[in-house]
């Protein structure tokens, strides 16, 4: 499916956001968005861009994974520095310490977090997470202020 190649790459921003970013967690999240997209195609009606409806499932089914992975307790301990490098393709210190931060919001704001690192516009971040466009835009500011936050308190 073209679409599917088309939103590789932001599917692979959901999956790296929303897991702990070993290949194997990585890989599983991947193909149950996939398979979620491919299984929902024949209701997808062209009223909303395909990358919001990609958006919206994928999240959806990341949120959906997490939930299930907290209620059955599974921690996964946290993935090493050097190996997190690698898979993410970047040896830059801002980006691991914003993982770092993000990893620690709730998993409605990894998804808000995710589409504004997107440059997603505020109209279509409303659409693909169901809120109003006034909602997005209070919600990002406390997450951006929260971020900061964090950051201060760490260091």
């Amino acid at each position: 499916m073209a679409m599917l190649r088309r939103c590789n790459g932001l599917i692979l921003r959901v999956c790296f956001m929303f897991t702990d970013r070993r290949p194997t967690s990585v890989q599983d999240l991947y193909q149950d968005i996939v398979y979620n997209v491919w299984r929902s195609y024949g209701r997808f009606h062209h009223l909303s861009g395909e990358t919001t409806w990609v958006y919206r499932i994928a999240l959806n089914v990341a949120m959906k994974q997490r939930r299930r992975n907290a209620v059955a307790k599974r921690r996964v301990p946290p993935l090493d520095v050097a190996i997190h490098r690698c898979i993410v393709d970047s040896d830059n210190d801002l980006v691991d310490r914003l993982y770092e931060l993000v990893d620690q919001l709730a998993p409605d704001e990894k998804a808000l977090t995710l589409l504004y690192l997107d440059e997603t516009p505020i109209r279509e971040m409303a659409q693909i997470t169901r809120m109003s466009e006034s909602g997005v835009k209070k919600k990002m500011k406390r997450i951006k202020e929260k971020l900061k936050k964090m950051n201060e308190d760490e260091r």
